[in-house]
């Protein structure tokens, strides 16, 4: 069987459109395809053609009719660890790391951030940028970035970053 061009797939597509679609095989066995029948052409049934509309954005702050941020603004927030990639191995005998956090968008007021580590808030912090940490133990270890509104509820829960710690044991 010979391989159909993306040209012809791409007319098919655009002729599936049209009422009728007409197809002729020519001597050597070659489909051709048309909206204009001939007398060695058949009717092709075309079945109905499936579409998909996005849905629309969703808008960072709702306003009301002053223009101003409505009491039930609230932010389409984005915070993750880049750097390390997760499920990364990070050899440090000292149980140092550092990471990299993206916060977008930037935290509204009254809205606070905090790195988790392993369910628990380690560290506050204020937006992107890399956090460093020390002495940390070793084995592997669940970070997540926790955003919380200013009634002190959660409002988003970045993606779960695991990072493995090797580091020398006192013992041997």
């Amino acid at each position: 069987m010979r391989p159909v061009s993306s040209f012809i797939l791409a007319a098919f597509i655009n002729l599936s459109l049209a009422d009728e679609i007409y197809r002729e095989i020519d001597a050597e066995g070659i489909p051709s395809y048309s909206s204009q029948e001939t007398p060695d052409s058949d009717s092709v049934k075309v079945g109905t053609i499936s579409t998909y509309s996005q849905p629309k954005g969703t808008t960072l702050r709702e306003s009301n009719r002053s223009g101003k941020p409505s009491a039930k603004a609230t932010n389409a927030y984005n915070a993750r660890i880049t750097e390390p990639n997760g499920y990364a191995a990070i050899r440090n005998n000292a149980g140092s790391l550092s990471l990299t956090i993206v916060i977008e968008p930037v935290l509204s007021q009254g809205h606070t951030a905090q790195l988790m580590m392993d369910g628990a808030a380690i560290q506050a912090i204020s937006g992107s940028g890399t956090v460093r940490l020390d002495n940390l133990d070793r084995g592997t270890h669940q970070f997540q970035i926790r955003i919380k509104g200013a009634d002190g509820k959660t409002i988003f829960n970045g993606p779960s970053t695991i990072i493995s710690l090797l580091r020398s044991s006192i013992l041997h």
